[in-house]
């Protein structure tokens, strides 16, 4: 048996995830594909437009045989810990041999080279890092810069989303890898064309424009159905609660949350004043050597309660695999999941609790799970209040399965 993974958000699913798919195939040939797609909050420290359910059936409908969910701690972390949470849990299925990415480069040996020398980094490479970031470049910008100079590599091969996400996969995993070069609008663009981005389309749905040429009919059936009962959702609409939050943790600071350091923390309580919504305090807070990104992940971490100390495991992977959905025909797939897997497999949360109360002494796989539930409540309770429609919570929820 021949399984594929792939890590994505889908957030929605359009015509650039659907060639990719296509191209895995034509390519690698396996028997299924399995999906480690993040939940209800996205890599960008943002809510995803759609529900994790929705953009579940968007995947198994054109071309995804099982959706895994990604916790939320690693969903919402930085591209190095993304990276280790998709992988660990398409490695923890025990069935899947190869991962397949975008990015803009075409070059996978070059991605390998980038990989092993950011696994093992020369003392010269740490020290002109380092005084890049004190000259005020982010880190991102200052690591493109290091590479440049060090090693002779083009520094815009570090500068893209895509890129960093698939050198980060490399570093993370001995999976076997497959790169298809990425098409259509960059990652940030804007503009919609039948290969726009996931970017242009979340804009193109929130202004009310047509974006149906984008996306693949059966996605655009699912979003366009789901938007009739169900609204978007952006970050700015959980500004009440991120306010009421910050005013909460002011006089302590934010420090024990993920990514805040004590420059941001201070800099998020001498602002706050000014807050007035989530991006806008977002865009508040960003500077040369402080990205938007990485603000509005720690915004996010605040929100969800994701602390620093819920990282004290994160290098040990994702302790569970929790299955969104599934096509029928993928029978003999979960069959061998089940007796493969290297971590306990949800099918029902109802029933997870047991799992932690069994064993008491993984306290990963308890707080991973509460914080997991906590995110799609707290989305679900968003979604609810925004469209004045009852959504069912995680307990009543059951695994989407598609013929």
């Amino acid at each position: 048996m021949k399984v594929a993974g792939i890590i994505a958000e889908y957030n929605p699913f359009h015509n650039g995830h659907l060639h990719q798919i296509h191209q895995l195939k034509r390519i690698y040939q396996p028997d299924y594909i399995v999906v480690a797609m993040s939940g209800d909050f996205v890599q960008r420290g943002e809510p995803a437009i759609l529900d994790k359910y929705a953009r579940t059936r968007m995947a198994l409908a054109c071309g995804a045989d099982l959706v895994l969910e990604l916790p939320a701690k690693y969903a919402t972390a930085s591209a190095e810990y993304f990276a280790l949470g998709g992988t660990s849990l398409l490695e923890s299925t025990g069935v899947v041999d190869a991962i397949c990415f975008g990015a803009e480069c075409e070059d996978l040996a070059l991605l390998c080279q980038i990989a092993d020398a950011l696994k093992n980094p020369s003392d010269d490479f740490t020290a002109l890092q380092k005084e890049y970031q004190k000259q005020g470049f982010s880190f991102p910008k200052a690591r493109a810069l290091t590479f440049k100079e060090v090693y002779h590599l083009p520094d815009e091969t570090l500068s893209s989303p895509n890129n960093i996400l698939a050198i980060e996969y490399l570093k993370a995993t001995k999976l076997k890898p497959i790169l298809v070069p990425r098409v259509g609008a960059g990652y940030h663009q804007g503009d919609l064309s039948p290969l726009a981005s996931a970017t242009g389309i979340r804009n193109a749905i929130m202004q009310g424009h047509d974006y149906q040429t984008s996306m693949p009919k059966e996605s655009h059936e699912i979003l366009t159905q789901y938007l009739k009962q169900l609204p978007p959702v952006t970050a700015d609409d959980f500004s009440s609660i991120l306010g009421h939050l910050l005013l909460r943790y002011q006089a302590e600071g934010y420090e024990q949350f993920a990514d805040c350091d004590t420059d941001l923390s201070r800099k998020i309580q001498n602002h706050l004043e000014d807050y007035t919504s989530f991006q806008q305090f977002a865009m508040l807070l960003k500077t040369k050597d402080l990205t938007y990104s990485r603000i509005t992940r720690v915004l996010t971490h605040i929100l969800l309660d994701i602390k620093k100390e819920d990282y004290r495991h994160i290098k040990a992977g994702v302790p569970y695999c929790r299955i969104l959905g599934f096509k029928k025909e993928a029978g003999p797939l979960l069959s061998a999941i089940k007796k493969e897997a290297t971590v306990p497999l949800i099918t029902k949360v109802a029933d997870a609790s047991q799992l932690y109360q069994s064993d008491t002494s993984n306290a990963n796989l308890k707080q991973t799970l509460q914080g997991d539930l906590f995110a799609a409540h707290c989305y679900s309770q968003v979604v609810a209040q925004k469209g004045n429609y009852p959504v069912p919570n995680e307990y009543r929820r059951g695994i989407i399965i598609e013929p």
